[in-house]
Parts: structure tokens; sequence; C-alpha cells
């Protein structure tokens, strides 16, 4: 099947230098499954993208 493809999002988070942040981010979602109690993993992640998007302009 396709499951050896590349995720497009994945790539592309990859490209910006926050998929550990990201990874992170999905793990809580995964243990937790309430956004509510990953919102430290979602500012880490919030601010990592910000970052980039700056290094970008």
């Amino acid at each position: 099947e396709e499951e050896d493809e590349e995720d497009p999002v994945d790539t592309m988070i990859s490209r910006t230098g926050c998929a550990t942040q990201h990874q992170e981010l999905q793990e809580c979602m995964a243990q937790e499954r309430d956004w509510r109690f990953c919102q430290n993993q979602l500012r880490a992640f919030r601010d990592c993208m910000v970052h980039h998007q700056r290094l970008q302009d």
C-alpha cells in the first residue's frame, strides 16, 4: 500500500525544523485526547512555526 510514502504535511513540518515539537504535540494528543491537556506542547509548536515564518519573511 501507500503507507511507505511520507505524509506531505510531515514533510513540510520537517522543513521548518519543528518536527520534534510537532511529534510531541501528536503524542500528547494521542495520549490525552484533549487539547486542553496539551497546551505546553501546542505553544512550543506554535512558537517554533512562528519563528520559522519570521525567518522566511
